[in-house]
């Protein structure tokens, strides 16, 4: 079971660079992961995290009048987390400087002549003093590894702090145990044995004290060093997972440009699908002028035969013209019929083809290309539509010929009462 707990608002320095390191908002708000605002419209927005720090947005600190933090749902971590142990490395600091400035031991040691004496040194004055042995301390370190360590991280950086001041406290015990015996010295001539006692039980706490504070500066100082090795491992972990990730990034381009490529065959090849139907379109409605040639010459040959009915007898010369003349047209019309029969069967069986090339050359590709194929089917629909167009005027041509046929049989028997078609 988990509450939900509002915390208050509180101000965070940046890095002279104007970013927010993570270390920073994590030592503020351990758990956190990252931090977001919400803009002027209302939308809420996150801040660019490079890895180490949080960039600022795009017109600078200022856009937003507040910032909230983003938790990682759960406080809960490891005791040799980075979080532990900047906690612990915070601790020992400020338990070094409260044993500092309590007056804990003799600070003679840090003086390089008359050593004050406990009494006489206020607690300030030891307090730099102690800061002066760990800056020398430092310089002598960083004289000897000049040349050869490379840059040091942030995490070294205060790993290197921590042993500084566990080294002072191996100093401050090695001098309280000088003390001591110099204590012990001195009490042998002494009358006050009790007091003196007093005294020796008191120091001997304090070493006691400093020594156990010692182990536990050690388990730390241990415990860094896995948390750096840690670090490390994490860092090469990260380095594969990049170059593993630029892997399958090549993989993908390379996949990509063939799909490009297969897709501009594709193109190239429904570009001559296109030209081959419009081609077939320009066949089609060329046959269908010729239809309606054949339906204005049945009304020229209409036109004719009701001329014709202007006497009797040139009636039955005409007639008998006419006949002739209808016969020999009618042939030429059955020819050009049965040729336009013939073509529409050769348009079939191109339609046919067309088709079957069409269903071959987009076999590969149906199930990424349906609409195209879709579209190919409506002009399929479209030929057969037109098919049976040519079909019912065929059946319209016959049945005006049989109506002919019978318009004369009736003319020849009763020449007196025409039917005018």
């Amino acid at each position: 079971m988990y509450i939900r707990v509002e915390v208050e608002p509180c101000d965070l320095e940046l890095s002279a660079n104007q970013l927010l390191p993570l270390t920073s908002l994590q030592s503020a708000f351990p758990g956190a992961v990252g931090i977001s605002y919400k803009t002027l419209k209302g939308v809420k927005r996150a801040l660019r995290f490079d890895g180490i720090s949080f960039h600022a947005p795009e017109d600078g600190w200022q856009e937003a009048d507040e910032y909230t933090v983003q938790l990682s749902g759960k406080n809960s971590f490891p005791f040799d987390s980075y979080e532990n142990a900047s906690k612990q490395f915070e601790r020992a600091v400020n338990m070094v400087q409260k044993l500092i400035e309590q007056g804990y031991g003799d600070m003679s040691y840090l003086a390089p002549s008359s050593p004050p004496s406990p009494g006489s040194a206020s607690p300030r004055e030891r307090l730099k003093a102690f800061r002066r042995k760990i800056a020398d301390y430092r310089v002598s370190n960083d004289d000897l590894t000049a040349g050869f360590d490379s840059p040091k991280t942030e995490l070294e950086k205060q790993f290197s702090e921590l042993s500084a001041i566990l080294v002072g406290k191996d100093a401050i015990i090695d001098t309280l145990r000088k003390r001591l015996d110099t204590v012990n010295q001195e009490l042998n001539g002494q009358e006050d044995h009790e007091h003196c006692r007093g005294e020796i039980q008191k120091w001997r706490h304090q070493v006691e004290t400093l020594e156990d504070e010692l182990k536990l500066f050690r388990e730390m100082a241990s415990k860094q060093e896995n948390v750096t090795n840690k670090v490390k491992s994490l860092t090469n972990e990260l380095e594969e997972l990049r170059n593993t990730s630029n892997t399958k990034i090549q993989s993908i381009h390379t996949e990509y440009e063939r799909v490009c490529r297969e897709m501009r065959e594709f193109q190239r090849q429904h570009e001559l699908l296109l030209e081959e139907h419009s081609r077939t379109t320009a066949q089609l409605h060329e046959t269908e002028q010729q239809l309606y040639d054949m339906k204005h010459l049945l009304d020229d040959v209409r036109q004719r035969f009701e001329e014709s009915e202007q006497s009797y007898a040139e009636q039955i010369r005409t007639a008998t013209e006419l006949q002739e003349r209808m016969c020999n047209e009618n042939v030429k019309l059955l020819k050009r019929i049965n040729e336009m029969e013939n073509e529409t069967q050769g348009l079939k069986k191109v339609t046919e083809l067309q088709s079957t090339q069409r269903s071959n050359s987009y076999s590969n590709l149906k199930e990424k290309y349906t609409a195209l194929m879709e579209e190919h089917e409506e002009k399929i629909n479209e030929t057969a539509s037109l098919n049976q167009l040519i079909e019912n005027l065929n059946r319209h041509l016959t049945d005006i010929t049989v109506k002919y046929k019978d318009l004369r049989s009736t003319r020849d028997e009763s020449p007196k009462n025409r039917y005018y078609m």
